[in-house]
């Protein structure tokens, strides 16, 4: 019913309210860490034009279109 599927959409909407809340908390950490902008596998800094488009960026172009590849990899 259209009652069911509203439902579902405001539940999966709040998931990702949740979810982007939580990396904004987890980017605000690593602020007061000194971490920020650093990527996590490479500790290399981010470029400023990724953390402008995604502040909450954790790892730099390369190493996320490597953790990109490997989640295809092994949904397919």
């Amino acid at each position: 019913t259209s009652v069911e599927l509203s439902q579902g959409v405001v539940f999966t909407l709040r998931e990702k309210e949740q979810k982007t809340l939580g990396e904004i908390d987890e980017a605000l950490q690593r602020m007061e860490e000194g971490t920020y902008g650093l990527c996590e596998e490479c500790d290399e800094e981010i470029g400023a034009k990724r953390l402008e488009i995604f502040p909450t960026a954790r790892l730099c172009v390369a190493h996320q279109e490597e953790q990109e590849k490997k989640k295809k990899f092994y949904v397919a």
